[in-house]
């Protein structure tokens, strides 16, 4: 386990060079370092979980960390209250992806990321939690309507619309924009 912790950390450091990004992808380390962010020490799942987001600044790598399940051990991290800044912040990486989008949306991530929202004191976990709800948002109505009566019940959103960072503030209103867009149509619709 403290040789895979070493080798997390190294290629945490190698992935800070761009041209590394893709090769270290190309070659196969993206599932090992998922694997020990599933089952390492802590140290060890610290160590991946950087090399992950490392990595993952390359768009080529956010396709194969998704197809390599790191959307489901991410989620699984937050719900277990570890790692939590590094997850939300791979996870805000992965939503670019509509793959990514549609396994959060299946495993449950929209919950997880509303509680996040409400209950966080953490202002850049919300904004990273902001942001993959704003994908998801945009990306599938059905999980709209999700957050549209979280936002009914408790104007999570519109809160951080006002009194979130400044691009929570922008993805808030983006979410509330699209809530109001869909609201009209479906009004008129009728």
């Amino acid at each position: 386990m403290a040789t895979r912790s070493n080798s997390a950390a190294a290629l945490f450091t190698l992935s800070a060079l761009d041209t590394n990004k893709i090769k270290i992808g190309e070659l196969g380390a993206i599932q090992p370092l998922i694997d020990l962010l599933e089952q390492g020490s802590p140290a060890g799942k610290k160590d991946a979980a950087s090399a992950v987001f490392n990595l993952c600044m390359a768009h080529e790598n956010r396709v194969r960390a998704v197809n390599e399940g790191a959307v489901g051990i991410v989620l699984k991290t937050i719900s277990n209250n570890t790692l939590v800044d590094e997850s939300l912040s791979i996870l805000a990486m992965l939503s670019s992806n509509t793959d990514a989008l549609e396994e959060i949306g299946l495993l449950g991530g929209v919950p997880l990321l509303l509680s996040i929202l409400k209950e966080s004191s953490c202002a850049r976990n919300k904004e990273n939690a902001l942001v993959v709800l704003f994908s998801i948002c945009m990306y599938d109505r059905s999980k709209l309507r999700e957050v549209g009566e979280e936002e009914n019940l408790n104007a999570t959103i519109s809160h951080l619309a006002h009194n979130g960072t400044s691009r929570a503030r922008r993805k808030a209103a983006g979410i509330l924009d699209k809530l109001r867009r869909t609201t009209h149509i479906t009004h008129y619709s009728c």
